[in-house]
């Protein structure tokens, strides 16, 4: 059984503190879960389980990604589009998580493997 490396950065929310919160059964057996994990390539909204290990939950705005699926993708964006993307993100946010309280947007890269 081989694992695939994916790699992606990310404007977005880690959520790995409310995980049990958001993740419950209800969410997780929903067709917006399917909809927000199945998606995982640049320019689009997702959220990030970590299926191998649980070790995050991420939900952002994928500005770039190197992946087994697409190959090495670049993608570039201005500062003026940062808002839109953060605006975006934050709709899908309260959707999934209206009590959130403080969430702190940022650019996170990371490692994923399935």
């Amino acid at each position: 059984m081989s694992v695939d490396k994916n790699v992606y950065t990310i404007l977005g929310y880690d959520l790995q503190e409310h995980r049990d919160v958001i993740l419950s059964d209800e969410f997780y057996d929903s067709e917006r879960y399917d909809e927000l994990t199945c998606n995982q390539v640049k320019g689009e909204i997702q959220l990030f389980t970590d299926p191998m290990s649980g070790d995050h939950l991420f939900l952002g705005y994928i500005v770039g990604a190197i992946t087994s699926d697409y190959g090495d993708n670049v993608y570039t964006s201005n500062p003026w589009d940062w808002e839109e993307f953060k605006c975006r993100v934050d709709e899908v946010l309260y959707e999934v998580y209206p009590y959130r309280g403080i969430c702190i947007p940022q650019y996170i890269t990371f490692a994923e493997y399935r």
